[in-house]
């Protein structure tokens, strides 16, 4: 009896030794298994989320193109036609489109294109030079046109990934994802706004993204892309848009009437300069 209880509490211990034994490795292997895989879960989720949102929006972005003619000086004068290149984006059905001051203001000619190959001539709506945002006016929509969703600026922060789709370089609906580095107000010498807000961000711009949207995760347009710092020309990770708030506000909450004229105000050395 003796002898049978302990041979069976040896039993016992063994089984139970032996089940600590085989517990170990596998908890482990729990562990090493469950940290390494919701990383790869979330990043798959991201970019599956990042992917449908992109087909979503993708669509409402545009690129426009201009034409400005210029007297040109040499052995005679003549008149010739200079190319420029932007994108931008279609944020209302009867066919309204944000883009970047730079890239119309002093065009002759707009031509808008859409992402299924149609084209419709612009007008400039309104444009602020000092804050970089021109609102274009379609000629005509075409049928299906997508319209991007206006987002709540104040409601990004620092932090937030963001997404932006453009034409760099001439290469169309080029997607770039970064995140918002900063939120700046840059002081600005010409037009009436003397403080412009910008989102500074860590996504690819390249000149021909000028103009186009900043979108977040949800699809919101966020932003308008303005301009970059660069020692290469190139993109160095400091690209910076309009806040969509400030560019709603400019644009379409604001009854101004364009001209096409900007006045500068001149002091000190500019006035020596102009001689006036």
């Amino acid at each position: 009896m003796t002898t049978h209880s302990h041979k069976e509490q040896l039993r016992w211990l063994s089984l139970v030794n032996l089940e600590v034994i085989v517990a170990r490795p596998l908890v482990g292997i729990i562990v090493i298994t469950l940290a390494g895989c919701w990383p790869s879960v979330s990043a798959a989720e991201n970019a599956r989320s990042l992917r449908e949102v992109f087909k979503q929006v993708d669509p409402s972005v545009v690129v426009v193109e201009t034409n400005s003619h210029r007297v040109v000086t040499g052995p005679r004068m003549q008149l010739a036609t200079l190319p420029g290149l932007g994108s931008g984006v279609l944020i209302s059905e009867d066919g309204k489109v944000m883009t970047a001051a730079h890239v119309v203001q002093t065009a002759d000619e707009i031509k808008v294109q859409f992402k299924n190959g149609a084209v419709s001539t612009a007008t400039v709506l309104m444009s602020d030079a000092a804050a970089d945002v021109a609102l274009l006016q379609l000629a005509q929509v075409p049928a299906g046109a997508v319209v991007a969703r206006l987002g709540d600026s104040d409601e990004t922060e620092v932090g937030d990934e963001v997404f932006v789709v453009g034409a760099p370089l001439g290469m169309s609906h080029t997607l770039t994802v970064g995140h918002i580095s900063a939120r700046r107000i840059l002081n600005t010498m010409f037009g009436d706004m003397s403080r412009s807000e910008f989102f500074q961000t860590d996504a690819a711009i390249n000149q021909g993204n000028s103009g186009g949207p900043m979108f977040n995760l949800e699809g919101q347009l966020v932003g308008v892309v303005s301009h970059i710092m660069s020692k290469s020309g190139g993109s160095e990770g400091l690209g910076f848009a309009v806040t969509s708030n400030l560019a709603r506000r400019l644009l379409l909450h604001q009854n101004q009437f364009w001209s096409g004229v900007e006045t500068v105000m001149l002091s000190g050395d500019l006035v020596s300069i102009q001689e006036v």
